[in-house]
């Protein structure tokens, strides 16, 4: 048999070939420099992700931003993921980025001395429904139709083992972060859906809403509700781990808070509508 590109090689090479086409688009560069600015994290690991609200504050044209990330979404540069902090929050990672997270939890799981089962869901979610599934949820429905499919294609080394119940392999991805339920009232049994995960997203989660709610009452509690940006960047965040950098792009690029251009530098302004 020749040689074949793995998956892995296949998807690091779509942000080589992205790069490698020319000049790459105001959105990509927006979300490299995005990736290399997320805060470094001492209590918990998790993927650069970057908020679709940044890059809003970075790119003007929100049209062309949106326009943009759906083409790196469908070339398989990019996967979106629905934040459980608000409906329109939504975060995006490096299609690269992500299959390594997935690649360590497997790592890992082989290092406890899970069963071959076991780690083999990973591969399968990882080389198999990932590709096939770019949306940011997927049904439970939809879910077991590819595992069926999946164990009918017998590949030489097959990614579900049959002997796993479908529900046990559920488990095991959401307590591995890369499913959430869905929590909605009237959906249970054949109707549930799952939201494809970031682990430890919750600690972003609850950091994003704290960090949010701080700079926001900090503005409110001053008399013109106004800041100087060179001055709040002198300040620590109490509430979040994020920074903030992070906090202040992404309540720009929400519409939260506008920068005006002064004489003496840019103004954060709480916005009133």
């Amino acid at each position: 048999m020749g040689t074949q590109t793995t998956p892995k090689e296949s998807k690091h090479d779509a942000l080589n070939d992205e790069l490698a086409q020319g000049v790459p688009s105001d959105t990509l560069v927006g979300l490299q420099v995005l990736k290399s600015q997320f805060p470094k994290l001492d209590k918990v690991e998790v993927v650069p992700l970057m908020l679709r609200s940044q890059l809003y504050s970075i790119v003007r044209d929100r049209t062309e931003v949106d326009r943009q990330l759906d083409q790196l979404r469908c070339r398989r540069v990019v996967r979106f993921f629905q934040l459980p902090t608000a409906a329109d929050d939504c975060a995006v990672v490096f299609t690269q980025d992500y299959d390594a997270q997935v690649d360590s939890l497997k790592a890992r799981a082989t290092k406890q001395g899970a069963p071959s089962s076991h780690v083999a869901v990973f591969d399968w979610f990882r080389n198999k429904l990932l590709p096939a599934c770019p949306e940011v949820s997927i049904t439970q429905g939809e879910l077991e139709g590819h595992m069926a499919l999946a164990e009918q294609r017998r590949f030489d080394q097959p990614p579900v083992d049959a002997h796993v119940p479908w529900d046990k392999q559920v488990s095991l991805l959401v307590r591995a972060g890369l499913l959430a339920r869905q929590i909605s009232s009237g959906t249970t049994g054949a109707g549930e859906s799952f939201w494809f995960s970031i682990p430890n997203v919750g600690f972003i989660s609850k950091c994003l809403m704290k960090g949010r709610a701080e700079l926001q009452n900090l503005l409110t509690r001053r008399r013109y509700q106004e800041i100087l940006e060179k001055e709040l960047e002198k300040r620590k965040m109490t509430a979040s781990a994020l920074g903030i950098r992070f906090h202040v792009r992404d309540l720009v690029g929400s519409l939260k808070i506008e920068r005006v251009s002064t004489t003496c530098g840019n103004v954060l302004r709480l916005c009133t509508n």
